[in-house]
């Protein structure tokens, strides 16, 4: 069976995160990790399903989608793409 790697699109007005924000995520107290995703998911309109997808970086991110992410983690004190705590 023959493999096909195809060339990555280009997507305007959406950008691809390698490794999404989870290491964001997990660097949050694992007692808040549930409301932390309850939140996103309705600041960004998504599904449990999407949030997943997102949060592993499968799934390209809007311009809108990363601004409330980086947004949101940055009041937490954390980079959202790096899980590195802010100065």
């Amino acid at each position: 069976m023959n493999t096909v790697i195809q060339k990555e699109k280009e997507h305007p007005g959406k950008t691809m995160r390698p490794g999404g924000f989870k290491r964001a995520y997990h660097s949050m107290p694992h007692s808040e990790l549930a409301m932390v995703r309850i939140e996103i998911c309705e600041k960004c309109f998504w599904s449990y399903a999407t949030f997943r997808s997102k949060i592993n970086g499968r799934r390209y991110f809007t311009v809108f989608e990363a601004a409330i992410i980086a947004d949101y983690f940055a009041e937490k004190g954390i980079d959202a793409w790096s899980g590195e705590p802010l100065n």
